[in-house]
Formats: structure tokens, sequence, C-alpha cells
């Protein structure tokens, strides 16, 4: 006998539409049958007229905790991702202390163990060139890696140690010593000289702040150095058509490299800077409406291969009282994320197959977490997403779960397709109409080591 049954909802999963039961025990998924034919279980969810999903994984979230427990906690931010859907997050390196070490890491992990409500993995800096470096951070259970390309801000440079390469000689030995793990390191792509260059030029009154060029220049150089080590890496969050045009030609060249774009820059164009100025300051920057087509058929077509909410909070007054071009970059996403690209499914911008596949199968498949997660079929965890096509969501600041939710003032009134009715994390209810339910639950994941998404 099962502990819970989902019966007469529409399951979508793995690019397929079907209209079957699920069966779960234990956490995971037990059984998966033609409506009426699963066997009895202890408690019965009829879910009839909803559609089951897997829940979504997040591979590009930030938490700000403990150095900055006013702009969000493990436990925080993870109740935003419940209800939002997101069953897993892997949590970029930036804190302080950075988590470049394994003894910050193994802090880390006790930290979302005692506070998180979905699942976790954590990230490491991926700022170096030693082989038995990158090695021990695998060991002690780091997800991937992560670079920034670019040269953080002065204020910030105790969060980033260890996490940013210099110039093209230190990202290939950084490279090269990562992809003897397997492992994939997530780069932020902006160009540092061409971001000096703009800037310089900025100030003239000559040209916008960090144009597309910045990144798509990037990107190119990243897939070549990344054939030429052998290294398996993952453009963040792509913004442009520019980007787009780059990472197919690094993927058709041969490299071993995918890119994710977010919800911010499908559905916010430019003209949201002079709206809402710094509560909207994000790097890479907004862009023209025409970057915003280009990113829905990379979309469609797999040459952008999936979305990540890059959620990245900050008080509402650290963004008001600083000019947009000091004001800290970030946006709230994690809770935004999967009902944004359900709406984008239901007015047809994506097929919905295709849609929950970016969310959800793709991004676990890459960082070597499927078919644990990002399915719906026997043996997977029972993360599971009931979601009501037919119900609009209003979405208002007043009532997002994030320590940051006021800083989405963009999101605020934005009107969409659906809702999410409840969110499961290995078949406990985590999220129930409107409510985030429940004691933290969360556990920490770990990749299959070398595990291939093909």
């Amino acid at each position: 006998m099962y502990d819970l049954a989902i019966v007469n909802a529409t399951v979508v999963s793995d690019g397929k539409t079907q209209h079957v039961d699920v069966g779960i025990a234990g956490g995971l998924i037990a059984g998966v049958a033609a409506h009426g034919k699963l066997d009895p279980a202890k408690e019965v969810i009829d879910a009839a007229g909803l559609h089951a999903l897997p829940g979504t994984v997040d591979v590009h979230f930030h938490c700000r905790a403990p150095s900055h427990p006013e702009r969000g906690t493990f436990n925080s931010e993870t109740r935003a991702a419940a209800a939002g859907g997101v069953t897993t997050v892997l949590e970029m390196p930036i804190s302080d202390p950075p988590c470049s070490t394994p003894e910050v890491l193994q802090a880390r992990k006790e930290l979302g163990e005692a506070e998180c409500h979905v699942d976790f993995g954590l990230f490491a800096g991926g700022g170096l060139a030693s082989v038995a470096h990158a090695e021990a951070m695998v060991e002690a259970g780091a997800i991937g890696f992560k670079i920034f390309t670019h040269s953080p801000p002065p204020a910030r440079l105790a969060e980033f140690e260890g996490l940013w390469t210099r110039n093209e000689a230190e990202l290939y030995e950084a490279l090269k010593a990562i992809s003897t793990t397997g492992s994939v390191t997530t780069v932020h792509g902006e160009n540092q000289s061409l971001i000096e260059l703009f800037t310089r030029m900025t100030e003239e009154g000559d040209t916008p702040l960090r144009p597309p060029i910045v990144e798509a220049a990037e990107i190119a150089l990243v897939g070549a150095i990344a054939s030429a080590t052998g290294a398996r890496v993952h453009m963040a969050h792509m913004t442009s058509a520019a980007a787009v045009q780059a990472l197919k030609g690094a993927r058709a060249s041969g490299a071993d490299i995918t890119g994710e774009t977010c919800p911010h820059y499908l559905i916010f164009d430019e003209s949201e800077i002079d709206r809402h100025g710094s509560y909207v300051k994000v790097a890479p920057p907004l862009r023209p409406p025409a970057d915003l087509k280009a990113l829905w058929e990379g979309l469609r077509l797999d040459e952008v291969q999936m979305v990540a909410s890059d959620h990245a909070p900050f008080t509402p007054r650290e963004k008001r009282d600083a000019p947009y071009a000091t004001a800290p970059q970030g946006l709230p996403g994690v809770e935004m994320m999967m009902p944004v690209m359900l709406d984008a499914a239901e007015r047809g911008k994506l097929s919905l197959e295709r849609a929950v596949s970016v969310l959800t199968e793709v991004p676990a498949r890459r960082f070597g977490l499927y078919p644990r997660k990002g399915t719906i079929q026997e043996g997977a965890d029972a993360d599971i997403v009931l979601w009501d096509a037919q119900e609009p969501t209003t979405l208002e600041v007043e009532s997002f779960v994030s320590k940051a939710g006021g800083v989405g003032l963009p999101y605020d009134g934005l009107e969409l397709k659906g809702r999410i009715r409840r969110t499961l994390l290995r078949g406990h209810t985590i999220f129930l109409e409107g409510n985030v339910v429940g004691d933290p639950l969360g556990r920490f994941v770990t990749s299959e080591l070398g595990a291939r998404d093909d």
C-alpha cells in the first residue's frame, strides 16, 4: 500500500503529457499507472482538473545568511522557493566567508540542513588552479563550481574570495583543474576589460553601460577555453540575442556548454529601469524588447537550455537608497519563476512540455541530479507541484514570501494565467493554497560525479 496517491491529474514530465496516477511511498515515487489502476494508498489527493509537474530545480540561487540575515536566510528564502514550486535549489557560493573551502562548505551544509524547507546543493568557488583543491571540494559535496570573470564590487571583496579569475590565463587554469572532477562550472560571463571600456564611455555619455558585447564576447571565450580544457561549463543569466548566438557558436564548435536565462530577462525590458530605477539593477542589465524575443526563441529551439531564478535578495532600503549606477545587483525571483514560465506556456510562447522541461528535467540532468530530481517516474523523489491552469494569479509585493519581496516591484500587479495549489517535497506537503506549511525538511543533495546530460 502506498503512503500517498495523487489521482486524476494530468502529469507533465520529461517532455510528455500523460493521464496517470502517482503512488508515493517512503518519499519516493513508487508507482505510476493509468487513472484508476493504481494500488490502494493510505491517503489520496484527488487532483482532478490539475496538472502534476516535477518540482522545479533552480540551479542559480543566492542566500545571504549567515552574514546578512536581514536580506534573507536559508529558512526565509527556501520558504519562498516552496511557494514558487521550487523543490531543489543550488546555492551560489557568494557568502561571508565565501564557500571556497571544505570547511565553509560543511558549515553551510549544516546551516542548510537546519533551516531549508526544500532540498539544496552548494556550489564551490571555482577561481582556483589546483586539481587537489577542486577534488577536495567535490569530496566535500560541492554540486559544481562558480566563476566570475569580472572583478567583484570593491565593498564585497571578502564575499568573492576564491570565486573569480583576473584574466584568461587564470580562467584556463581553473577550468583545466576543475575538468578532472567531471563537475560543471557555472560562469558569470561578462568581460572585465569591456566593462571598464564601456564604463568610461558611458561616463562620457557615448554608449550604454554593459551592452550585449560584454557578455557575448565572454561566452565565446569561455566556450573556446572549455573546448581546449575539456571542461563542462554552464553560462549564467544570458540576456541578449548576441549571447544566444555566442552560445550557439560555442556548442557548434564542440564545447560542453549550456546556458540559462532568468524570468526577469524574459518578461521585463530596459524600459523598467526608467520606471523602477535601482530596484531593477541586475547584471547583466535588462535589455531591449528584441532581446527578449530572441531569448524566448532560444528556449523554444534549445539554443538556451534552461531557466533559473538568479534569486539575489537585498533589502528594499538597500535598493531604494542607492543610485542606479552603484545599487546592489539582484532581484528576488525564486517564487515567481515557475508561475511566469507556466503563464508563458498558457500564452503560447512555449509548449507546456518545454516550459516544464527547462525548469525541471534539463537542469537536473545537467547538474547530475536526474533521475532523482526533475521527473515524475518510479524511483524519483516525490517532488511534485499541483498547478491549476484555470485559476489566474495576480502577483502582489505584499504577499511575496522572500525577505527581499519588497524589491520585486516590477512583478507587482502582474496578471498570470494559472496558480500553484500545492508543492510536495519527497511526498510531504510544504505549500498549500497560499501558505508554506510544516517544519524545514530540506536535505543536502550532491551530484553523481561525472554524470553526463546526454
